[in-house]
């Protein structure tokens, strides 16, 4: 029996001036959370088979509108990089620098041991399509990551902004978005990429 996950999503105290606690603005922080969520739906797809988002436009929304346009907000982009992942995830051993977190409130518990770098792997079912997610959850440092892996890369593609707490809105709606990525670089046998600070890469590899 598959379990469902109804109505999630990353709910945060308004900014000062919007008119209601759904009507959040999400940042280039939040894209990070919704990457790594999702990654942990990834990983445990063989137990879940359902996690839907709510909402979707405008309360707690990935694509904000008024009445003459709609752009998207950054919780919007990961759902596009995991378009392209594939659907078998491959088991990984990942070392990473760590941190801790504190407590906020009653829903967030502290934790601790936190790595810096969330990754997922996923391999097409012919084995020949690999693809890689790289989240880097330090808000000011690039990190180098370093990784073996019998395959050739195709393309890079990166959601980033200037700052971690960067946001979409009406008025500056490209602040957060998608880009080509980081070119991993083959040295000593194998791939290194440099991740800018607080971003998300996906990096597809293909083998013969």
């Amino acid at each position: 029996m598959l379990q469902a996950l109804d109505e999630w999503n990353l709910w945060l105290p308004p900014l000062p001036g919007e008119s209601s606690m759904h009507q959040v603005t999400y940042t280039m922080r939040d894209a990070l959370y919704a990457a790594s969520t999702l990654a942990v739906f990834y990983r445990k797809s063989k137990t879940l088979g359902m996690a839907n988002l709510a909402q979707l436009v405008n309360v707690l929304p990935l694509i904000k509108t008024d009445s003459k346009t709609a752009i998207a907000t950054s919780m919007f982009f990961p759902f596009l990089l995991f378009n392209q992942m594939e659907p078998k995830v491959v088991n990984t051993i990942c070392q990473s620098p760590t941190f801790d977190s504190q407590a906020m409130g009653i829903n967030i518990s502290a934790h601790e041991n936190v790595p810096w770098l969330d990754q997922l792997v996923t391999v097409s079912e012919d084995q020949k399509r690999i693809t890689l997610l790289l989240v880097n959850r330090m808000p000011e440092n690039r990190m180098k990551v370093v990784f073996n892996l019998p395959a050739s890369p195709k393309s890079s593609l990166e959601i980033s902004s200037s700052h971690p707490l960067d946001a979409n809105t009406l008025d500056t709606p490209f602040k957060v978005k998608i880009q080509d990525g980081p070119k991993p670089k083959k040295q000593n046998g194998d791939w290194q990429v440099m991740l800018k600070p607080a971003s998300i890469t996906l990096l597809e590899f293909k083998r013969d």
